[in-house]
């Protein structure tokens, strides 16, 4: 008698388990990168509202900087992925098809750093939104100062004749009091279809500070000669102490 009571207490109890985990749903912690394919935000400047509250958001709908939001992903704070994708794709620059990249392997190495006054997953937002054309001018400017290494562009301009600028951040100053990252200006000169490459030169050369680029050549040879003059001058002087 007692065995079947047991026998019907354990048929009720897992009856009552199945009816519970049909009513109860478990969810398992899926969490995901700020980029659903784990790229940096292009756009790490721009405010992305949180719309969680945990041990890491101590205020719900707080706004953060989508570079700070990729560091918080990294703590695994984020679960709802689908959601946050869609709202990462349109605010923070993430899983956009790019027309133009400033490193051509498409490998942007730190889209944070800042370069002539904006971050450089910014000044590549602006070149995949202009002319795919334009494309090498940016990859030869601000791709440059971002860390991509890549052959320099032919036929192009530069401030400074065949040099790269030698401070990304340098401004030319305008009257009326405007003003003008060098780096910029040069882009912007050489997307020009009428460009006068000796007329922007003489321009701007001085207002970049291209006079503080010594010639590699030029310092390597004076080197040299300051070394071999000072060897035949420590021969002569020999010989003349061996005469006295």
């Amino acid at each position: 008698m007692s065995s079947l009571i047991d026998h019907v207490l354990v048929m009720k109890t897992i009856k009552m388990l199945i009816i519970l985990l049909s009513i109860i749903k478990p969810t398992f912690a899926v969490y995901c990168n700020l980029c659903s394919g784990g790229e940096e935000p292009r756009d790490p400047n721009a405010k992305l509202i949180l719309d969680i509250e945990n041990e890491f958001v101590s205020n719900k709908n707080q706004v953060v900087s989508c570079h700070n939001a990729s560091l918080m992903a990294n703590n695994k704070i984020f679960s709802n992925c689908t959601e946050l994708h869609q709202r990462t794709k349109s605010v923070c620059g993430c899983d956009v098809e790019r027309q133009c990249s400033l490193c051509k392997d498409g490998k942007l190495p730190n889209p944070s750093k800042i370069v002539a006054g904006k971050a450089c997953g910014n000044w590549e937002n602006e070149a995949n939104k202009d002319f795919i054309s334009n494309c090498g001018v940016y990859q030869n400017t601000y791709g440059n100062f971002c860390g991509c290494n890549d052959d320099t562009l032919k036929n192009f301009c530069y401030i400074c004749g065949n040099s790269t600028l030698p401070n990304s951040d340098k401004k030319i100053q305008y009257e009326g009091g405007k003003e003008e990252y060098c780096l910029e200006a040069e882009q912007k000169k050489n997307v020009q279809t009428n460009l006068n490459c000796s007329e922007m030169q003489s321009t701007y050369s001085d207002a970049c500070s291209c006079n503080d680029i010594q010639p590699k050549n030029q310092t390597s040879s004076g080197n040299i000669f300051q070394i071999n003059a000072q060897k035949y001058w420590i021969s002569f002087m020999f010989v003349v102490v061996q005469i006295v």
